[in-house]
């Protein structure tokens, strides 16, 4: 299976689609990729006059599914995603928005804590039309990151932040796989990505990381991509020594659940600071980025996932054998891209991490 399914997304017939079911005007196309992302508003609130506050805004997906393969695995993350949001309550999740359509899918209804929760079953969160699938999810408060400012890898209390987020998610996620340990075992794991390019690696693992495969302690579903263009960024009060700001991030993209190790997840955040570093300067690597130092972001990202789940709770062993994996998830993803045909918008992105970690296009 190629890496890259090529396969026209109309956005009228999405225009149609997000209004017939979710009674939302579709605006722009904000991604073009394998899943098209677009941005709405509620149809009757485009301009929230009455208040003088801008109208409410989602965030639409559509994703090809030409064959049927995507569907079952969306619906799924989509609940994955809910659950987080609105059951386990980790902040700054954007949780999916129930199609008016699905209303008549049965509910699961669990316990937590002495509350009760009905919640849609996984195929209630998408709407699947003619070989397309659309769904939709909140948009993201705050504001996305500035990446040239640099500051996002400079400033520790974002960085700490961000580790402190992947711990929330790591939190909820493990009470997800004990609440719905089947949705949860038939997720994808770190392997099944890309058409499983990552697959030839599995004998190479170091022994340690092999013998915790499956352990809920120290291995889950992850968000898998939570990198600086996958969260924004707000400001919450000033902190209380240096009266800099403290921050709130709030995730999305979550098409890349998958499971894997906690420092696996850690190791994709870091990551672009590791190619800022090695690489120079995107897109094309002609400037040396002084401010990248990927032993500082390092100590911040895991001093922050420990003030949510205890000193220790990072293996700053497997941290660093899972950038290494990471990197060569990219080496290995780039160059078959290059043999395949690299879609259009992506060609820079391509060129530079071959570059980057091939030290050749």
């Amino acid at each position: 299976m190629p890496l890259f399914e090529k396969f026209p997304v109309d956005k009228d017939v999405v225009g149609k689609l997000v209004k017939e079911h979710y009674n939302l005007q579709l605006g722009d196309l904000l991604k073009a990729s394998q899943n098209h992302t677009f941005s709405a508003t509620k149809i009757g609130n485009e301009n929230n006059s009455s208040t003088n506050l801008p109208a409410e805004k989602f965030v639409v997906r559509a994703t090809p599914d030409p064959t049927e393969k995507h569907y079952d695995r969306i619906c799924d993350e989509l609940f994955f995603c809910y659950y987080l949001a609105n059951i386990a309550k980790v902040p700054g999740v954007c949780g999916p928005v129930l199609p008016l359509s699905n209303t008549e899918h049965s509910d699961i209804t669990i316990t937590k804590d002495g509350t009760n929760f009905s919640i849609k079953t996984p195929h209630a969160w998408a709407v699947r039309v003619d070989k397309l699938i659309v769904c939709v999810t909140t948009w993201a408060q705050g504001n996305p990151v500035d990446f040239m400012s640099y500051k996002w890898m400079t400033d520790a209390n974002i960085i700490r932040e961000w580790g402190s987020t992947f711990a929330r998610i790591h939190n909820g996620s493990k009470q997800f796989s004990v609440d719905f340990p089947d949705i949860s075992k038939r997720m994808r794991t770190w392997t099944d990505l890309h058409d499983n390019i990552m697959a030839s690696t599995v004998e190479s693992l170091h022994p340690d990381d092999s013998a915790v495969i499956n352990n809920p302690q120290y291995y889950g579903i992850l968000h898998g991509d939570l990198n600086v263009s996958n969260f924004h960024l707000a400001e919450i009060k000033p902190g209380t020594d240096t009266n800099a700001p403290e921050y709130q991030l709030y995730s999305f993209d979550w098409d890349q659940c998958q499971h894997g190790w906690w420092e696996y997840d850690l190791a994709q955040g870091a990551l672009t600071t590791y190619m800022l570093k090695e690489a120079g300067s995107l897109p094309v690597g002609a400037e040396v980025v002084k401010e990248a130092n990927p032993e500082y972001f390092d100590q911040m990202i895991i001093e922050g996932y420990e003030l949510i789940n205890g000193k220790n709770s990072v293996n700053r062993e497997r941290y660093n054998r899972m950038v290494q994996l990471r990197k060569k998830f990219y080496g290995l993803f780039c160059s078959r891209a290059v043999i395949e045909g690299v879609p259009p918008e992506m060609g820079w992105f391509i060129d530079y991490c071959n570059v980057w970690i091939n030290g050749k296009k």
